[in-house]
């Protein structure tokens, strides 16, 4: 069950409700790295405490955009996923306000507490990135985005 959120008001609660339908809905999230957030075996790595999650935003805009692949490290715990991550701009089920709210569902949900962005800024981040065709790797992530 999720906690109440009180750290956010307006658009942002907004924003973060409906990522938190899709998380759990339609852009399937959950599906891999559970509802809890804590990741599911041979699946997605956990999101609840992650520095990929809590780090820079627009590296976590464009790994839910293009998807990863490979192996990656959260929390000091090395994952080899099964599969790759999808990339969630080939679901056509979900536009720029519903990306927006996943990320700031993800970083709002299971003792995160980070800022939200804004459907314009996430868009910015997909127009920026909109020539990359494959996943990205942890790697590639990091050296386009930093890690703070």
């Amino acid at each position: 069950r999720d906690a109440v959120i009180t750290h956010l008001a307006g658009i942002e609660l907004g924003l973060y409700n409906r990522g938190r339908g899709r998380y759990n809905g339609n852009a399937g999230c959950s599906g891999c790295h559970g509802e809890d957030g804590l990741g599911i075996e041979f699946g997605g790595p956990p999101l609840a405490g992650s520095e990929w999650v809590n780090g820079p935003s627009d590296r976590l805009v464009a790994l839910i955009l293009h998807g990863m692949t490979g192996p990656v490290t959260v929390a000091g715990t090395h994952y080899e996923p099964d599969m790759e991550m999808p990339a969630l701009k080939y679901n056509e089920h979900n536009g720029m306000a519903d990306l927006a709210g996943i990320v700031a569902y993800i970083r709002n949900s299971w003792g995160n507490k980070a800022s939200v962005r804004s459907i314009a800024d996430t868009q910015d981040v997909k127009t920026d990135t909109e020539g990359r065709e494959l996943p990205y790797t942890a790697e590639e992530l990091i050296e386009q985005f930093g890690t703070h």
